[in-house]
């Protein structure tokens, strides 16, 4: 199931999260866990609006239903049977050179 994940963010959803100002700071396939298989990626986003104007224009992309179509038949059905959504914001401890952090006042 994850082979056909990776093959979908690498030929198809990369370049159309960039198009459509996504900034994809990566993917993850779990190594060790409890809920394994696990493929996760992080974006970032200014704000929500930003966040939500993203995601808009990318559903509105007709290449993302084809996409969609396709990328299903090559898995041979869903790719996934379960997603999570989470907003994070930094500790203000942690300095982080992507996200603020450490005194910054985000």
């Amino acid at each position: 199931m994850t082979k056909h994940l990776h093959d979908r963010m690498e030929q198809h959803m990369a370049g159309l999260f960039s198009e459509h100002g996504f900034r994809l700071i990566g993917a993850w396939e779990m190594a060790v866990g409890r809920e394994m298989p696990t493929y996760l990626y992080m974006l970032a986003w200014t704000d929500l609006a930003e966040r939500e104007s993203c995601w808009e224009a990318f559903y509105a992309d007709p290449r993302v239903a084809a996409m969609n179509d396709a990328t299903y038949a090559a898995a041979g059905g869903d790719l996934f049977h379960d997603f999570d959504v989470a907003l994070l914001k930094p500790a203000p401890y942690v300095a982080s050179p992507l996200f603020g952090g450490a005194g910054d006042e985000q």
